[in-house]
């Protein structure tokens, strides 16, 4: 079941550094669309892809937004457990952008596998550490 192809509001809204909460708990966004997303927030201002427009985790052609800011700079909490299509590439692709301080004001971190390597490596790492949880 295809999903409309989000607007350039709503993926403005998505990447806006003013966004502080994403929450895709309890959809089938898989590791494609967790992959568009980490790939989203290493993006330079101006070349920002839309996040995946069905829910098999096809994804959309590329839209772009520019705010003059890195892309969710100023996500706090990112929920995505209860996601059961989202496995290790997805994880890994996150992990490499938590790594690289891509998301600068992330805190809360929500996901079903906990105990990700690579995912409790990078958010331990960071000056101020990420909790995972699980909501």
């Amino acid at each position: 079941m295809a999903l409309p192809r989000p607007s350039a509001a709503d993926v403005h809204l998505l990447t806006s550094p003013r966004a502080q909460i994403f929450d895709v708990r309890s959809n089938q966004i898989g590791d494609v669309g967790l992959i568009s997303l980490a790939s989203a927030a290493l993006a330079p201002p101006a070349v920002v892809s839309s996040p995946t427009s069905t829910i098999s985790g096809s994804l959309s052609s590329p839209m772009s937004c520019s705010s003059g800011h890195p892309p969710l700079s100023r996500l706090r909490t990112l929920g995505l457990d209860y996601n059961p299509r989202v496995g290790d590439p997805g994880l890994q692709a996150l992990a490499k952008t938590v790594g690289l301080r891509a998301l600068p004001s992330l805190r809360n971190l929500y996901v079903d596998d906990r105990e990700h390597e690579g995912l409790v490596a990078a958010c331990a790492g960071r000056r101020e550490p990420i909790e995972l949880s699980s909501w």
